[in-house]
């Protein structure tokens, strides 16, 4: 996952996570292979190390997800995959989210899968240009070739900049032949969405983005702009109306609680399946002079959520449930499941030695 500086083996498996090369290498359900978990009524494992097996309910996979509430993971056997020696990065610009959007969808039910796929929208697009560097040492040649870039892009191309997208492409493997077929494929795919390639830097420059907006939030928080993100699945019909409700919900609340300059929201296609996308979604709101910004920041957040499940999104792809999105648990997975997993609790952790209270509606009391 993109937090892999700071989280865990075991915090990848308690949260399900996902990271962003899942189309290549899976995400954390496809890698683990058996689980030790050390419980209050004691060690649970699989005897063998085998790639599938049917005994009964799988008890590896009622641990990915449990959120600490059941006991500690502490032996963890993961598939391994050659190391890749060709890395390739590429980046697509399309006039529209709805051109990147179908072109994605494109790609993926052709069977293209490089290991990330990514489609940034406008905001977040923009975002980055203003945070790039170049690797040219000559300002000058490179102001040129970048001015150059943009003419020929609104210009001729005729994109307009406040509703351009582009999508970062990483492909990996073992055969260079391979990476560059895959790519020519992606390439073609894309300029059949009207997309043009945007070229290996701004490919990297995208995913150089990810690991800095953590660091570019703590310091924002000095100057009142307060900032988070989330993140959950739907399906590919869903997911333009999703980013449009989602846009008008943090607006609405920012609205009525007299927030004077507009939030700042950027949304991201992360992963992608043959049946649907992880929608990610950043947004920030300056909280000066407003009245109880914590409040202000739960209100943004249940609304954001009810925007997710108007749309038939999941609570989380693969930051799991937590305490903020816990009380629609019960209508997203069904009151039997709920009980099935209170089940679980109380056969391993009686006591409640782990008294966590996630995945537990009725357990949880809010602050």
């Amino acid at each position: 996952p993109d937090s892999w500086e700071f989280s865990t083996l075991g915090g990848w498996i308690a949260t399900r996570a996902s990271g962003m090369k899942k189309n290549t290498y899976g995400n954390i359900e496809d890698l683990v292979v058996n689980i030790t978990t050390v419980t209050p009524q004691g060690t649970m494992q699989r005897a063998a190390n085998v790639p599938r097996a049917a005994l009964g309910p799988d008890m590896n996979n009622a641990m990915m997800g449990s959120e600490g509430i059941f006991g500690v993971h502490t032996l963890v056997t993961l598939r391994l995959r050659e190391f890749p020696t060709v890395q390739v990065y590429d980046s697509l610009i399309f006039p529209s989210l709805e051109h990147g959007l179908a072109a994605l969808k494109e790609i993926t039910c052709a069977g293209c899968e490089p290991a990330s796929l990514r489609l940034l929208d406008n905001t977040q697009f923009q975002l980055g240009q203003a945070l790039k560097t170049s690797s040219t040492t000559n300002k000058f040649t490179a102001g040129v070739i970048d001015f150059a870039k943009k003419t020929y892009v609104t210009k001729i191309r005729g994109f307009d900049v406040d509703e351009m997208c582009a999508a970062t492409v990483l492909l990996e493997g073992t055969s260079q032949q391979k990476v560059t077929e895959q790519q020519k494929r992606i390439q073609t795919i894309a300029k059949r969405h009207e997309g043009m390639v945007g070229g290996e830097e701004n490919g990297k420059r995208g995913y150089f983005f990810t690991y800095i907006i953590a660091y570019l939030r703590d310091f924002a928080l000095d100057y009142y702009f307060m900032s988070e993100s989330f993140e959950t699945c739907v399906p590919w019909t869903n997911a333009r109306q999703l980013i449009t409700d989602i846009k008008l919900a943090i607006n609405s609340v920012a609205a009525k609680r007299n927030v004077k300059i507009p939030p700042l929201i950027a949304c991201r296609i992360s992963q992608v399946y043959d049946t649907g996308v992880c929608v990610y979604v950043y947004y920030g709101i300056n909280y000066f002079r407003v009245n109880e910004p914590m409040t202000l920041f739960r209100e943004t957040e249940l609304a954001a959520v009810d925007a997710i499940v108007r749309n038939g999104g999941a609570l989380s792809h693969h930051h799991g449930v937590g305490k903020h999105r816990l009380a629609w648990l019960p209508a997203a997975i069904s009151p039997p499941a709920i009980a099935a997993i209170q089940g679980i609790k109380s056969a391993l952790d009686p006591t409640n030695v782990f008294a966590v209270t996630n995945l537990q509606p009725n357990k949880h009391v809010e602050n």
